[in-house]
């Protein structure tokens, strides 16, 4: 979720936002209030006919509405100021005494495999932690740790924006909505009386569609349902595919909470009067099944005279009903968090699903069989459910769907060990200057670096990151022991899969120390946590180089360990290179600093 490397964000694993040892019933979310700490401009509010920028889409809110980031000329340098403030951020600690208020304005730690702070509205607080409004990149998610908003920061514009579709010439299913792809904008009409803005969208050079761009204001649906966290016990409500399923906590305190719904819903309709003018879209009602005759709570989809298109919120499904079969809902009953979740199986190829594995789910359902919820990441990048006996749901699809997947990935584990000879290193341009990045300080003299080359950088942090991380938890082998000097992947600390090398090899224990060549830093890593590395995750250079501080003297070291601070960009000349991924540079302002 980083600011720096282009836009990329994911959702954070939720907690439930309901106290599940209360004895009180469901409470709806907190509205948000006014506060004198108000927001910055949204940074779409600034686009004008014939003007150019990147987009990227960070969540998909609906059938054709997504929440989107852009950036562009004018706000560019604001971009880059607080991309790199907040990335500063990411090592210090947190203000423990720091109580923020509903409709507060603060910066918010939030986890896409590594943690990162971003700005955020405070929209509800509760015992799950903090539900926010991330208004740089279009949703809301929770965190458990906020701060207070720097004061240099709240003048910096939003960055997230709300995105409709009007006209699709690539279909949304193509690649071109992956959270790591930029597409590009060009503005071709604005209504400032209603606050839109027209583009046409690009895929490099390929016309995407037509979008509509506004800015980003939460409505209750974006994030009204209730979360789920670790070990949570669910049902199966209703299955469309492995990217689009609703799951129900079956809890006991929801079980008992639903029954209460069921029963005051029903206590309501008893005596509601009919509806006698259409609801808008998205509102929420209660419509009677057509199966049981019984009033549930519905979204309305669509509306064409009296034909109503609805989503029962409890459950996931879909139904045409009458306008005739609808209540209208008091807010007690109207804004209590919807029990149907929507979620996706991680690790399944929906091309690859055969009959049987269809069959599964339907019995699934039919059964209603208890399941755990296992969350490793993030919501956005799918879940696993656990099946009583203990068996992972998503292996079982693929073993239905494609049996002959393992056998592929067995294949893959016996290719020629790879070392460190066969690592490629990006290269800095010796004698002239750059801008670099210093990732991981040695001693004072000592570091390593990176030339800040956003490209590489989002291919690194990004789309590759992404890559190993879906190759490392698709293995069969859930342990690998590296020899030493052999490349390989290692889960860091902070959750995420990266590129590393065996510098030392114990076989006493179950740890090995690794050396994580993007970066630089070692870290003993235990052997469940390793996997073995393929050539194909070394197309891309090395971004870690080896830099040493040019003429330096033993006096002068502490002075100069005081100037350079890890993250953080500094000009270099680049003197000289005595072998590959190594440089000796000179940083002009440590020189001035001690001369």
């Amino acid at each position: 979720m980083q600011y720096w490397y282009m836009l990329k964000v994911k959702k954070y694993p939720e907690k439930s936002s309901i106290n599940k040892n209360s004895s009180e019933k469901f409470s709806p979310l907190h509205q948000p209030i006014q506060n004198a700490n108000d927001s910055p401009i949204p940074a779409v509010l600034n686009l004008k006919v014939g003007m150019m920028g990147v987009c990227q889409f960070q969540h998909e809110l609906n059938s054709d509405d997504f929440g989107v980031s852009i950036v562009f000329n004018k706000v560019k340098d604001d971009y880059m100021r607080l991309s790199t403030s907040l990335i500063n951020m990411t090592k210090t600690s947190s203000s423990v005494d720091f109580k923020p208020n509903v409709g507060e304005n603060v910066i918010a730690l939030v986890q896409d495999g590594r943690k990162f702070w971003v700005r955020a509205k405070i929209l509800a607080i509760d015992e799950s932690g903090y539900r926010v409004n991330l208004y740089d990149f279009g949703y809301v998610t929770t965190s458990k740790t906020i701060q207070k908003l720097p004061e240099d920061l709240k003048s910096i514009p939003e960055f997230g924006s709300r995105c409709t579709f009007t006209n699709y010439i690539i279909p949304k299913n193509e690649s071109w909505c992956k959270e790591e792809v930029m597409l590009s904008f060009t503005v071709v009409a604005v209504d400032e009386l209603l606050g839109t803005i027209c583009c046409n969208l690009k895929s490099d050079e390929r016309e995407v569609g037509t979008i509509i761009l506004k800015e980003w204001i939460p409505s209750i649906i974006d994030y009204n349902t209730v979360l789920l966290s670790n070990d949570d016990k669910v049902v199966l409500s209703i299955f469309f595919s492995v990217n689009c399923l609703y799951i129900r906590p079956v809890e006991n305190y929801f079980k008992e909470k639903f029954s209460k719904l069921e029963q005051d819903l029903s206590q309501h309709c008893l005596s509601a009067p009919d509806v006698d003018i259409m609801p808008e879209k998205n509102e929420i009602v209660a419509s009677k099944y057509l199966d049981d005759g019984k009033y549930y709570r519905a979204r309305i989809l669509q509306a064409d005279n009296d034909s109503v298109k609805v989503m029962y919120v409890d459950f996931g499904n879909v139904q045409s009903v009458n306008k005739s079969r609808l209540k209208l809902l008091p807010p007690e009953l109207r804004d209590i968090p919807a029990l149907a979740v929507k979620v996706s199986l991680k690790n399944i190829n929906e091309k690859l699903i055969m009959d049987n594995a269809y069959s599964f789910f339907a019995s699934l359902i039919d059964k209603e069989i208890e399941m755990k919820v296992s969350i490793s990441d993030s919501m956005k990048n799918g879940i696993e459910l656990i099946l009583p006996d203990g068996r992972i749901l998503n292996n079982e699809v693929n073993k239905l769907a494609y049996p002959k997947l393992h056998e592929k990935i067995q294949e893959k584990s016996k290719e020629n060990i790879l070392r460190e000879n066969n690592i490629k290193y990006a290269e800095l341009p010796v004698g002239k200057t750059v801008q670099l990045l210093v990732l991981h300080k040695i001693d004072s003299t000592l570091l390593m670096g990176c030339e800040a080359d956003e490209v590489a950088m989002t291919l690194i942090f990004g789309t590759i990151s992404e890559e190993i991380r879906k190759y490392c938890e698709s293995t069969i082998e859930k342990s690998y022991e590296p020899k030493l000097n052999e490349l390989c992947f290692a889960k860091f600390e902070d959750g995420s899969w990266y590129r590393g090398i065996c510098v030392d090899n114990d076989t006493s224990t179950n740890k090995d120390n690794i050396l994580f060549f993007d970066f630089g830093n070692t870290s003993h890593i235990e052997k469940t946590n390793i996997r073995k590395m393929t050539e194909e995750f070394l197309k891309l250079p090395a971004l870690g180089l080896l830099c040493k501080l040019n003429n330096i003297k033993e006096v002068q070291k502490k002075q100069v360990d005081s100037l350079i601070e890890v993250n953080k960009m500094y000009e270099a000349l680049v003197i000289s290179s005595d072998s590959a991924g190594s440089y000796v540079i000179e940083f002009p302002h440590v020189t001035r600093a001690i001369n």
